[in-house]
Order: C-alpha cells, then structure tokens, then sequence
C-alpha cells in the first residue's frame, strides 16, 4: 500500500515537474500591425507626399489628354456629315491615336507608381524590421506576429490577448512616441466639419467619358 502511495506521488511529483519545465520552455509570443508602425514612421509622410506628386502629375497629363480626346471627338461629331470618307478615316484614326496614348499612360502610371511605391517603402520596412527583432531580442519572444488586415499583408493572427501587443515597444525602439502616433491616428479619423449654410455647394456633375458618344 505505501508502496502505491509513494508511486503515485512520485508520479504526480515527475507530472508537476514536467509542466513547470513546459511553462519555463513555451515560447513567449507577441503581435504586431505592421500597417500601423508603416503610418507612424517618422518618413511615412514624406513617402505619401512623394507618391500623391507623381501622382498628380500622371492625372494632370491624363486630363489633358481627355480633354484633347473630347473636344476633338465633339469636333469630329459635328464635321462628320460634311466629310469625305478620305477626311473622316483620318479624324477617326487621329482620334483612335489620343485613346491608344491615353491607354497606354493609364497602364504605364499604374506600373510606375507600384514600382515607386515598393522603393520608397522599403528602407522602412527594413527599419520596422530591424526595431521587430531587436524588442523580440530584448524581450526574449519566440515569436512576433502580424494582425495586419490591408490588401498587402494577411493577417497571422485571428485572436491575441492585447497585453501580448507590442506595437508601442516596436515604435519606442524606432524613436517614435506611441502616444503621438495614437493621437495623429484619432485627429485623422474625426469627421470634417460641415460647411455653413448657404456656402458653395461642391459641383456633383460627373464629367463625360471620353470617347463616348
């Protein structure tokens, strides 16, 4: 009888023993956003700036390209009847050259600005990157994840305890203030004020398509 006692006890003794060195041995895991630590970085800024410029300029040279579209477009509708098939031919091939350009911008904005978009952001990804590993080194995490939900990045974490967040940490070894990062991200989400009343009213027309009829 002491016999089983004692088995059982030391049993129970070697089971306690194992969860101990099982708690000592899990691994200490942590969360992250990088969408967020990508808005706080201190060149976020800049990098919007940069890429709302290129930007601008693409839409500026597309608008002036519709322009010319339409209103050659509008000059051909009104000329048509009076043509000879020889005139008409080139106006209509005149027009198919300003579409195929504008085409052809359209598509070549788009790659130019992904292509910008990844160069620029780089060097701060490395940055985020660098300040990742050294809080995980620091504070002995096994893991850190992302619970980022953007159209870049799937997220790897479906539920985290929030104290297991460590997003602040991660901008304190950037040089940023959490907080101010916090209060920037609520300034920007409040609504714009209403305009009086009997101000200007914004136009709602939508402008025409070009190369429509």
């Amino acid at each position: 009888m002491k016999k089983q006692i004692f088995a059982v006890l030391t049993a129970a003794a070697l089971a306690f023993v194992g969860l101990n060195a099982n708690a000592q041995s899990a691994p200490k895991i942590g969360y992250t956003d990088i969408d967020v630590l990508l808005a706080g970085h201190p060149k976020s800024k800049a990098v919007e700036a940069e890429l709302q410029t290129r930007s601008s300029q693409y839409q500026n040279q597309m608008q002036s390209l519709q322009k010319d579209l339409q209103d050659k477009y509008t000059a051909y509708q009104k000329a048509e009847p009076t043509m000879s098939d020889v005139i008409k031919a080139d106006k209509q091939k005149e027009l198919q050259g300003i579409q195929e350009r504008l085409q052809t911008l359209q598509q070549n904005a788009q790659t130019e600005l992904g292509q910008k978009q990844q160069q620029l952001l780089q060097p701060l990804l490395t940055d985020i990157d660098n300040a990742i590993k050294a809080v995980a080194k620091e504070n002995n995490y096994t893991f850190i994840l992302s619970s980022s939900i953007s159209t870049q990045l799937n997220p790897v974490v479906l539920y985290a305890d929030p104290s297991t967040e460590v997003t602040d940490l991660i901008f304190k070894k950037m040089g940023v203030d959490p907080e101010a990062v916090k209060k920037a991200a609520a300034a920007a989400q409040q609504p714009a004020a209403t305009p009086a009343a009997g101000g200007a009213k914004p136009a709602t027309t939508p402008a025409k398509k070009p190369g429509n009829k």
